[in-house]
C-alpha cells in the first residue's frame, strides 16, 4: 500500500483519513512548513502522496512567505491573506 504524507495544522483530517483507508501507512500531520519538510526528509524515498491543506491557522511566526509590515491593521490583513494561501507556499517549496 501507499505510504501518504498530510501537511494539514488539524488533527479532524488524519483522523478522518487514517479511518476512512486504513490500508495506507499515514505519516504526519506536518501542522508548518518546518515539519513538512523534517517529515518529508527523514521519509523521502517512502512517501507516496502528499496530502495539503491550503488554509493554515497557525502563529505568525511558523507562516512562510510574510512580507515585512509594520502597520499593525495592514500586518493583520496581510496574515490573514498568507494563512489562506499557505498550502500554495508550502507547495513551491515542495516543488523545489
Amino acid at each position: 500500500m501507499a505510504t501518504i504524507a498530510l501537511i494539514d495544522d488539524q488533527n479532524r483530517y488524519m483522523e478522518l483519513c487514517r479511518r476512512a483507508i486504513p490500508e495506507h501507512t499515514w505519516l504526519g500531520p506536518a501542522r508548518c512548513w518546518a515539519e513538512a519538510a523534517a517529515l518529508l526528509k527523514a521519509h523521502r524515498r517512502e512517501v507516496d502522496l502528499v496530502l495539503l491543506d491550503v488554509h493554515f491557522d497557525i502563529p505568525a511566526e511558523q507562516l512562510i512567505g510574510v512580507p515585512a509590515v509594520t502597520d499593525p491593521a495592514t500586518l493583520d490583513r496581510v496574515l490573514q491573506r498568507v494563512r489562506r494561501r499557505q498550502g500554495l507556499e508550502i507547495l513551491r517549496r515542495l516543488r523545489r
